[in-house]
């Protein structure tokens, strides 16, 4: 009697010691299902050594429903090829690649992978809770949806030897923060591979990246993104609905764009980006956004919708342009001046109600020399206030001390000393700008002045000049 308490006992304990424990199994390719026992559905850890196949990985997620820590590290995954599919449709799994669908929705939060994988399959961690994983050096590719809706994945960086990605790989995984990517060998982001990462606001990319998909980062939260002089094509809507995005620093030649690329980035307010081609939609919505010098140089389209409710106040268009399409700069409330001076007497070709929401007539179109007339005659631009580069501002002074000219509307000043102090102010004494250059040299944009005539006082170490601005 005694005995058999003792073996009542010791069976307690070994299946205790089973429930509470991580189960290690030793297998050979194929013979995992004979390894597991009724006892082992409610275990949270595995180990798993020797080989293994698309067969065994076919059978994890039904043996193991709790599981949420494997180790397959010392295990070696062989070829397997059948006549009929055995996971995802597909009859040949070749080796070292983890087979599609591998954890698809699994509870797993932590996985150890063996040391030679050389790819992940489409959609081996879809859904599942993985928090953490070492990708191993080998691994040279991942499928589409590889890590698709991992909602607790924070934080990822890919080995040197990751060469490309699948569509989708890391979509809503909305927990992800920061993505290292910049030592592999990819240089192309698919479409997708990071749409709707929300917490995502920082990604370190590869030097020799040379194209972004469409909607890569669509509704992610980057507040700033650097681009590689290597990079040639942005893609459809890659970046559209950052809403937390403020600046792109584009240090390539010249960029090819996506229809929306920047779409609804409404706290967009830097970008130098230097393209032939504003396609539809391209900045729709970006609230904050002005250009760099405010010019619009080498672009022969703008596309329609392409600068609705920018906020420039200020547009100088280049002689490349040769079409506006439809509503391409509606609700741009904030434009004071459009330059269109570089064009002479060319006017673009006109899609329909391109200023639409645009106070025109107290907007200043500023043209060339000798073509306020064709400007006069045009549709659609007929309606601004305008007025040919000459007319905008004269300088009204015959000292010698300080030397003042104009480049379109911006007031350059030249002493022969360090300009300490310089005033602009109206006629009755309100002062509207003060600067104090410590140069020879100072500058002022008088699109911001809208009275008849100001008067400039320029303070050198020698003297007190001053002039009339006449408008």
């Amino acid at each position: 009697m005694k005995l058999c308490k003792l073996i009542f006992v010791a069976m307690m304990m070994a299946i205790n010691s089973l429930s509470s424990n991580a189960v290690t199994l030793h297998t050979d390719a194929g013979r995992l299902a004979m390894l597991i026992t009724e006892e082992m559905r409610s275990e949270t850890s595995l180990t798993i050594i020797g080989t293994m196949d698309a067969r065994d990985f076919a059978i994890l997620a039904e043996a193991f429903p709790e599981l949420t820590h494997l180790d397959i590290s010392q295990a070696s995954i062989v070829d397997y090829s059948s006549t009929s599919s055995i996971i995802a449709g597909q009859i040949r799994h070749p080796a070292n690649a983890l087979p599609p669908q591998a954890f698809f929705g699994m509870k797993v939060r932590e996985v150890r992978l063996p040391a030679e994988l050389k790819s992940i399959g489409k959609g081996a961690f879809v859904a599942t809770h993985i928090q953490a994983i070492e990708l191993p050096e080998s691994l040279t590719n991942i499928g589409d949806y590889a890590f698709y809706d991992c909602d607790r994945l924070q934080q990822i960086t890919l080995p040197t030897a990751v060469a490309s990605l699948g569509d989708y790989v890391f979509a809503d995984c909305q927990q992800l923060t920061s993505v290292d990517i910049s030592q592999t060998q990819i240089d192309s982001l698919p479409a997708y591979v990071f749409t709707g990462c929300s917490s995502l606001v920082s990604i370190a990319l590869p030097y020799q990246l040379r194209q972004i998909g469409s909607a890569a980062f669509a509704k992610t939260a980057l507040t700033s993104i650097s681009l590689p002089t290597t990079m040639e094509r942005i893609g459809d809507y890659a970046f559209a609905d950052c809403k937390a995005l403020q600046s792109v620093i584009v240090e390539a030649e010249c960029i090819a764009m996506g229809d929306g690329a920047f779409m609804e980035c409404r706290n967009l307010t830097d970008i130098d980006l230097k393209t032939d081609n504003l396609p539809d939609y391209a900045f729709t919505g970006d609230t904050q956004l002005r250009f760099a010098d405010d010019t619009l140089e080498g672009i022969s389209h703008i596309g329609d919708y392409a600068l609705m409710n920018n906020r420039s106040y200020r547009l100088t268009l280049d002689r490349s342009l040769e079409s506006i399409g439809n509503g391409a700069m509606e609700g741009m409330t904030s434009l004071c001046v459009i330059d269109v001076s570089r064009l002479g007497d060319y006017v673009p070709q006109m899609g329909q109600d391109v200023f639409q929401g645009i106070d025109q007539p107290n907007v200043k179109l500023v043209v060339a020399d000798n073509s306020v007339a064709t400007w006069k005659a045009a549709e659609q631009w007929c309606r601004f206030n305008i007025v040919d580069v000459t007319s905008v501002v004269k300088i009204d002074t015959d000292k010698e001390s300080a030397k003042a000219w104009f480049e379109h509307s911006v007031l350059h000043i030249e002493a022969s000393s360090q300009i300490t102090r310089l005033s602009i102010a109206t006629t009755d004494g309100l002062q509207v700008a003060l600067q104090h250059p410590h140069s020879c040299h100072a500058t002022y944009d008088t699109d911001k002045l809208n009275q008849k005539i100001y008067i400039v006082v320029v303070t050198t170490d020698n003297e007190v000049t001053s002039f009339k601005l006449i408008r």
